[in-house]
């Protein structure tokens, strides 16, 4: 059961139990799996194309980190004994989405490790959950 610690943790919460909040997140996923879809060494040679893409990236990274973020703050990062239950890290989903998260943020730091990059297609899994 959620707990609220602050108000700020009362309001944060209201916002990421909302259905028009997931809805935008979902609306997000699906936004960027379509766009991950164009890229390709073909697409990327096209300069515009690829900083198309690397825009693209550098904003779906900031969205999800922020979400992830907000549903730190709402449930709390680990449980204890006065938190929820649902805290952060106890569900597994949402420590596969951190690692998501820390991965694309990786990969637009060290652009040059391609591995960083593929993990972002984890986030698709989502719209199946």
């Amino acid at each position: 059961a959620f707990i609220a610690q602050s108000s700020a943790m009362s309001a944060v919460y209201q916002i990421v139990e909302d259905y028009r909040f997931k809805n935008a997140i979902t609306a997000l996923i699906a936004l960027d799996c379509a766009i991950n879809a164009f890229d390709c060494p073909a697409t990327r040679a096209h300069k515009d194309a690829e900083v198309g893409l690397l825009v693209a990236d550098y904003i779906f990274t900031v969205l999800f980190a922020l979400e992830m973020l907000m549903y730190m703050i709402a449930y709390g990062v680990l449980p204890t004994k006065d938190l929820s239950a649902d805290a952060y890290f106890k569900v597994p989903w949402n420590r596969i989405d951190f690692f998501v998260v820390v991965s694309s943020a990786s990969s637009l730091i060290w652009s040059d490790v391609e591995i960083l990059r593929a993990f972002r297609s984890l986030r698709a899994i989502r719209l199946l959950l």
